[in-house]
């Protein structure tokens, strides 16, 4: 049976499930030869393709770097939509970085998160996931003047004086 075999879609609910998955946590679930699925991005592209995706990664992620979640998410074949952009955190703050590919697809960066986002920033990381899951997009940034946050310390004219 091929990967995309053992993962079993039942028809609108995208119930997706593994050969052992019933199995007692142990290492088996991770390496059992009925479910030795080593490549989850064919899986990913192909729900992607049919409901809003969101995958974040904290900025500061010592343990994988958003920089590898960047790259592997542009390599998807997705169509970028709108560019590596802000998105808006506590009010006014940036909360981190986003780029929207075809199919809602979208990779966000959480500023100043480590590897467990929610741990490190959880106001950023509930807004970031309750925006996505209501809208299918990140907290909109909104811009004015120089094109800094409101409200943001250290951005625009006003910071540069002096």
């Amino acid at each position: 049976a091929t990967e995309k075999s053992r993962w079993l879609f039942e028809q609108e609910d995208l119930v997706g499930r593994c050969d052992n998955d019933d199995k007692p946590p142990r290492r088996d679930n991770y390496t059992s030869r009925t479910c030795n699925i080593s490549d989850f991005r064919p899986m990913i592209k192909e729900v992607a393709a049919r409901v809003p995706f969101l995958v974040y990664s904290g900025d500061v992620d010592a343990q994988l770097p958003h920089t590898a979640s960047e790259w592997w998410t542009s390599h998807l074949g997705f169509r970028e939509v709108k560019s590596w952009h802000p998105w808006q955190s506590a009010g006014s703050y940036v909360g981190g970085y986003a780029t929207v590919y075809e199919h809602q697809f979208t990779f966000a960066t959480v500023k100043g998160a480590g590897h467990m986002v929610p741990q490190y920033r959880p106001l950023a990381a509930l807004e970031l996931v309750r925006s996505f899951v209501t809208t299918a997009a990140v907290p909109r940034a909104e811009f004015q003047g120089s094109g800094a946050l409101r409200g943001h310390r250290g951005w625009g004219p006003s910071s540069q004086a002096g």
